[in-house]
C-alpha cells in the first residue's frame, strides 16, 4: 500500500514506487528528509531517476533537516523478513558508514542505527516482532549520501 502522499516528503518521482514495496526484485534506492521518504525508483537509474541529476533536489522541500540518499536492503514485517535486496553494484561501500532502519509508524519515519547489514537486520527483526509498532513493516537501508537540506 503506498503511504498517503501526505506521507512521503515529496510525492517523487511520480511514476515511482511505494517505499515499502516488496514486489520489485530490483535494489531501489529513495530520499529520505524530516522523517519522510519519498517514492522508490530503481538504483539501476542512479542517484535521480530522470535525466536531471537534481531532479530529486528540486521535489523535495528545503527546510533545517538532513536529505539523504538511501538504497534499500530488506523490508521485515511481524518478526520476519519479506524481501532482501543485493547492494547495487555501483553503490558507494564505506564499512564505517552505519546502516539504518527506517520504521514507517503513522506519518512519519523513524530512523535507528546499526554497525552492519547483520546488526540492522537483527535489530529490524526483534522490534518488528514487537507488538509496540502494530501492524507497520520495518526497512534496512544504506544511507549512500547525506546533506544539510535548509
Amino acid at each position: 500500500m503506498l503511504p498517503r502522499t501526505s506521507d512521503l516528503c515529496a510525492d517523487w518521482p511520480r511514476d515511482g514506487l511505494d517505499p515499502f514495496d516488496v514486489t520489485d526484485r530490483r535494489t531501489q534506492r529513495m530520499m529520505l528528509a524530516s522523517r519522510r521518504l519519498t517514492r522508490a525508483w530503481p538504483a539501476s537509474e542512479g542517484a535521480s531517476p530522470t535525466s536531471d541529476e537534481r531532479g530529486a533536489y528540486k521535489a523535495v522541500p528545503m527546510g533545517y533537516t538532513t536529505l539523504s540518499l538511501l538504497e534499500k536492503l530488506a523490508v521485515v514485517h511481524r518478526g520476519r523478513v519479506i524481501a532482501e535486496w543485493p547492494r547495487c553494484p555501483a553503490s558507494p561501500s564505506d564499512p564505517a558508514r552505519p546502516l539504518q532502519l527506517a520504521v514507517r509508524c503513522q506519518r512519519s519515519t523513524q530512523v535507528r542505527h546499526a554497525n552492519d547489514y547483520r546488526g540492522a537486520l537483527d535489530l529490524a527483526l526483534a522490534l518488528s516482532a514487537t507488538s509496540a509498532l502494530g501492524d507497520e513493516p520495518i526497512m534496512v537501508v544504506d544511507v549512500l549520501t547525506t546533506e544539510p537540506w535548509h
